[in-house]
């Protein structure tokens, strides 16, 4: 797993409010559940994950749990809260703050516990059912969320190896969360993060299973106009050639974006 730098491990809870009204319209969208066959191993529970991709998965979680008091009381701050101890300007505020806290520390040890005893089935329902809980919970750094989908795809390989369809369908809301965090990130003035492009061409692959055209091309559109400035760009030409495609008369676009082991 490609760990991104810690530099970059900043927190948008102040406008998480926000993004999070977004997150909630998006995964109602038609076509963003399906259901499918659930294939398991003589692993009991599990769903053929390596022990080293396993070990890895349990360090994600342990992260999202190891930020520092003075980041968890940086976080508060910009929700209207103040650290533990102090008087609160703002009670409701600090009440909430510390109500999605020790959820969202209960929830990454339960995580934690579900991958050593292999059961990751139980592990991605629990995802799939807290996924909108993740998104505000102070440990939410997008460092953290980019490798949480990195754990969410790796399950959903399993559970949908013959459905490449309902693999990316069942993606497409962690795809786009991403891809509206950095963003938001983005008009804070933290620049484009380094796996934008990435997210941004596995979201046009949902885009393509799904059949939306014209989130096809929007999310193209990004593409281009994050590489053109860019000389080391992954996708610059080829979205590019994409959108002619797309927007030519009677075709479907034929071409895929997909980074490197998806």
């Amino acid at each position: 797993m490609d760990r991104t730098t810690e530099d970059m491990k900043k927190s948008i809870f102040s406008v998480m409010g926000v993004m999070l009204v977004a997150c909630m319209a998006m995964s109602c969208q038609k076509g963003s559940t399906v259901k499918g066959e659930v294939k398991t191993t003589a692993e009991g529970d599990g769903t053929g994950i390596s022990a080293e991709d396993r070990a890895e998965f349990i360090r994600v979680f342990e992260d999202y749990l190891s930020y520092s008091k003075e980041y968890a009381d940086s976080a508060a701050k910009k929700a209207g809260a103040t650290p533990i101890g102090e008087l609160p300007a703002n009670p409701k505020a600090e009440a909430h703050y510390q109500q999605n806290r020790v959820h969202g520390d209960s929830l990454m040890h339960k995580c934690i516990a579900l991958l050593k005893n292999k059961q990751d089935r139980d592990l991605l329902r629990l995802l799939e059912a807290e996924r909108v809980n993740i998104y505000t919970y102070p440990g939410n750094t997008i460092d953290n969320e980019l490798n949480l989908g990195w754990i969410v795809e790796n399950l959903y390989k399993e559970e949908y190896k013959e459905n490449e369809d309902s693999f990316y369908i069942k993606m497409l809301p962690w795809y786009e969360f991403s891809v509206l965090h950095m963003e938001m990130l983005k008009m804070l003035g933290k620049g484009d993060h380094p796996e934008y492009e990435t997210t941004l061409g596995v979201l046009f692959l949902a885009y393509k299973h799904t059949g939306d055209k014209e989130k096809m091309r929007e999310t193209l559109q990004k593409i281009i106009e994050t590489g053109k400035n860019n000389p080391d760009s992954q996708y610059y030409d080829v979205a590019i050639e994409a959108l002619e495609e797309l927007e030519s008369e009677g075709r479907d676009s034929n071409y895929v974006i997909a980074p490197q082991g998806l």
